[in-house]
């Protein structure tokens, strides 16, 4: 029996702020946690177009290896929606896609940074960050953060706006010799848009990830839009070309049998969510990256916050809490199904796909 060499568990889940407070655990299939990362996207409450944004952003973490926990600033009242992708590496494959480190930092001042396990060379690494609030606020820029190797044992965490602390979930995902890895930094001075370029990759088997920080607090200033746009460059814009936002970003070429998906359209100002159809995936084996760019002012920046996840096998859903503003999306998916191995013994078992939407 053949098995895919990476595994994927998605979900959504509702941290209410009437009875969970601060944290809520979620059950997931059992998982190597060394093996694992978690990916979130969120959205505010119902119809709150300026709810406070300590409510809303949450980091995740592993319990143990059948839980993951989402935490958010304690004082919050009012509910958040997470959409979530538990992404996992088959230890039992000839040769692991990935190793996984993780850690939190708080970060006091524009930027702090974490001691890792050396991991040799970074060429092949990337760095994922989500953060909380350690008080209340309404400021999204303060929250942005981007990752970088200071070296092979040391990362950096900077945000472009300060004054209130934050906590930053990192995750340190360095990808197997099989992937081809290309990195950049792209910054928005005064600008609407940016660019990176880089060496050639399949555009059918690439995937973007990127974490950006802002140096304005605004809707539209702390709302990064990402495309693959050719096999050699990348392009990332927002609505405004007030204050400035680095962007660090990682186009991952996966090896052959992955199939690469990737989107970017505008979604009218007058609704809730919006659905793009897609050529079949496996729900079991299959990440999803999405970012989005928004129109709006004043201080309602809930409105520029959307979750987006794989609804069934062909459909991508984008959704948010406020439709009073114009947000235009990008995505990149991967459906991994097609790269298996065959382990010794002839079978694995393999964590069934699990899409989890509860409150």
């Amino acid at each position: 029996m053949s098995t895919p060499y990476i595994t994927v568990q998605t979900g959504e889940t509702t941290i209410l702020g009437t009875t969970d407070g601060a944290s809520k655990d979620v059950t997931i299939t059992s998982v190597i946690t060394a093996n694992s990362f978690i990916m979130v996207s969120v959205r505010g409450e119902g119809t709150i177009g300026d709810q406070d944004m300590d409510e809303i952003f949450v980091t995740a973490e592993f319990v143990d290896s059948t839980t993951i926990r989402f935490k958010r600033f304690e004082g919050g009242v009012n509910d958040a929606v997470v959409a979530w992708q538990v992404v996992t590496a088959n230890a039992d494959a000839p040769t692991q896609a990935f190793t996984v480190q993780t850690g939190e930092v708080v970060v006091t001042t524009f930027s702090t940074t974490a001691s890792i396990t050396d991991i040799t060379d970074s060429a092949n690494a990337m760095i994922l960050t989500q953060g909380r609030y350690n008080a209340t606020q309404d400021d999204s820029a303060r929250i942005r953060t981007v990752g970088t190797f200071n070296s092979t044992t040391e990362i950096a965490i900077t945000r472009k706006r300060q004054s209130i602390d934050i906590t930053v979930r990192y995750w340190v995902i360095k990808w197997s010799s099989d992937f081809v890895v290309r990195k950049g930094t792209s910054t928005m001075t005064g600008a609407t848009s940016s660019t990176g370029s880089f060496s050639a990759v399949t555009l059918a088997r690439s995937m973007l990830f990127f974490t950006f920080n802002a140096s304005n607090p605004g809707i539209a200033q702390t709302a990064v839009r990402g495309q693959l746009t050719s096999t050699t460059g990348v392009t990332f814009d927002r609505e405004t070309n007030l204050g400035d936002a680095d962007v660090e970003y990682y186009v991952v070429e996966f090896p052959t049998g992955n199939s690469g998906q990737y989107n970017n359209a505008d979604w009218a100002g007058t609704t809730f969510s919006d659905t793009t159809t897609i050529t079949a995936v496996d729900l079991g084996a299959t990440i999803i990256h999405g970012s989005n760019k928004t129109t709006g002012t004043g201080g309602a920046q809930p409105r520029g916050l959307i979750t987006t996840y794989l609804t069934d096998t062909t459909t991508v859903t984008m959704q948010r809490s406020y439709d009073g503003n114009t947000v235009t999306v990008g995505w990149s998916l991967m459906d991994m199904s097609g790269w298996t191995f065959v382990a010794a013994g002839g079978s694995v078992s393999t964590p069934p796909a699990r899409t989890i939407r509860h409150r």
